[in-house]
C-alpha cells in the first residue's frame, strides 16, 4: 500500500529537534571514545500545530488515528522547501475552539 500524504498544513513555527543516537565509552581520566549509533543515527523530531476548521477536524483525527502511530505517512516539511518526510505521529492531542481546532502534533521521522 502506498503512503499516504498529510494534506493540512501546518502553522508557521513549529520545532525541529534533531540530536544525535551516539555511544559513549568512558575511560580513565576522562577520556572518551564516541560514534554514530546505527546507520540512520539523525533522525528529526517534530512539533507541529495544525488549525483545522471545526467542519475538518473529525477527517483530520480519522486521519491521524488511521495511522495509530505505527503506519507511517508523509509530511511536506516547509523548512525543507516542502520536502516529503516519512513520520510517524505518536500523539496529537487537541484543543476544540468555537470555529476551529488545534491539533499539536508530534511526529517522529521514520525510515
Amino acid at each position: 500500500m502506498a503512503l499516504k500524504t498529510l494534506p493540512w498544513c501546518p502553522q508557521p513555527g513549529y520545532t525541529v529537534d534533531e540530536e544525535p543516537k551516539r555511544k559513549v565509552l568512558n575511560f580513565g581520566n576522562g577520556y572518551q571514545q564516541r560514534m554514530e549509533d546505527g546507520i540512520n543515527a539523525l533522525l528529526r523530531k517534530y512539533s507541529v500545530t495544525y488549525k483545522v476548521k471545526n467542519s475538518q477536524s473529525a477527517e483530520f483525527r480519522q486521519f491521524m488515528k488511521e495511522h495509530g502511530g505505527v503506519r507511517a505517512f508523509y509530511f511536506r516539511d516547509v523548512a525543507l522547501n516542502g520536502e516529503l518526510v516519512k513520520v510517524v505521529c505518536v500523539k496529537f492531542p487537541r484543543q476544540i475552539g468555537l470555529t476551529h481546532t488545534t491539533f499539536n502534533c508530534e511526529f517522529e521521522e521514520v525510515v
